[in-house]
């Protein structure tokens, strides 16, 4: 059983556009300390390392920054957001405790996964105790707000059953795959903006321009994740590539690449045997990314991100609004990216 010193030292946040909003790197340099007190408030000693370990590994801590931008974007003051956005990033850690549990991954940003040191049941039940913690910091809010946590819990389980039922599914299609993620990941994103303008106790019309803004931006984010596991180098991503293939996930690239490519009924014969060979899965990842699909998943993704970055017109002008809309442009510019041996050519084209 691994002890406390296995853990990773805790990483500094990254540069990112939300640095240069006022008041927003305080709130949170807040909302870290929230989410150690959070983690570890009765949890017994396993389950809080399980817990604080992968709190402390870092991330982008992209939905808590959303919380505290839509906060500011809305009228309001990111210090008032700190509580919810820490209850939204705990929701977000034990979701990627159950994944790695259902996907029986093994790393998680280069680090071993939960379930990989621990075993499946301790890292399913730490899971289980991070979304405790959160509905408890997030219950105080208020009614509404509680009932925009109960719309993302239910939006993201819908979204995980769709994608596990749709395991194997050649014939899965675009409209499909698009409203399984827009549950899978877009929920929590639009969470974490909504619970920000609640905070701010903004108006419906703001309310709605950043519900759109956070729905278009986890859904391009997703896309792009997708992407990255065909055509980035395993080292830039911290896992295995093609662990979706391999795995049956029929994503957008496979899903255009079934349609389009010109090798498409041999690429259907490849993804078609279960379980997936790893010479198999190598050939099937070699022709998504040599064929169209993976630049006509990223134009898909480039089309959300105007919609997103377009919707903030809706609020007044500000450093929390251009944060917003460089948080979501910066989406489509993730370095890991710049591994794919086709990059320079998109980059030209679009």
């Amino acid at each position: 059983m691994p002890d406390s010193t296995s853990a990773p030292e805790p990483q500094s946040l990254p540069a990112a556009p939300w640095e240069c909003v006022p008041d927003v790197p305080a709130a949170m340099r807040e909302v870290e300390g929230c989410l150690r007190r959070l983690a570890g408030d009765g949890a017994g000693a396993e389950t809080r390392e399980v817990c604080l370990r992968l709190i402390e590994a870092g991330g982008k801590r992209l939905r808590p920054v959303l919380v505290l931008l839509s906060a500011q974007a809305a009228g309001g003051a990111a210090r008032d957001a700190v509580v919810p956005a820490a209850g939204v990033e705990l929701l977000h850690a034990a979701s990627l405790l159950h994944d790695d549990v259902i996907d029986e991954s093994v790393l998680r940003r280069g680090q071993p996964t939960g379930n990989a040191l621990w075993g499946n049941q301790v890292a399913a039940l730490a899971g289980t105790f991070l979304t405790a913690c959160a509905l408890r910091a997030l219950a105080g809010l208020g009614h509404e707000a509680a009932r925009l946590v109960d719309v993302a819990l239910h939006e993201l389980w819908e979204g995980q059953m769709a994608e596990l039922e749709g395991v194997f599914h050649l014939d899965r299609d675009e409209a499909t795959y698009i409203a399984s993620i827009a549950r899978k990941t877009g929920a929590l994103w639009r969470l974490s903006c909504e619970l920000g303008a609640h905070a701010a106790q903004a108006d419906a019309r703001r309310c709605a321009a950043l519900a759109t803004y956070a729905q278009e931006t986890g859904i391009a984010f997703q896309i792009v994740d997708d992407v990255l596991d065909i055509v980035a180098d395993e080292a830039a991503i911290g896992k295995p590539r093609g662990a979706d293939i391999r795995a049956g996930v029929v994503t957008l690239p496979v899903i255009h690449a079934l349609a389009h490519h010109p090798r498409r009924a041999h690429l259907r014969a490849l993804l078609g045997r279960e379980p997936l060979a790893d010479a198999a899965c190598d050939e099937a990842l070699a022709l998504v990314r040599a064929g169209p699909a993976v630049a006509y998943a990223l134009g898909q993704a480039h089309a959300r991100i105007a919609r997103a970055v377009a919707a903030l017109d809706m609020l007044p002008p500000g450093a929390a609004v251009d944060a917003l809309a460089a948080t979501a442009r910066a989406v489509l510019a993730r370095p890991e990216l710049h591994t794919w041996s086709r990059y320079d050519e998109y980059e030209t084209a679009v």
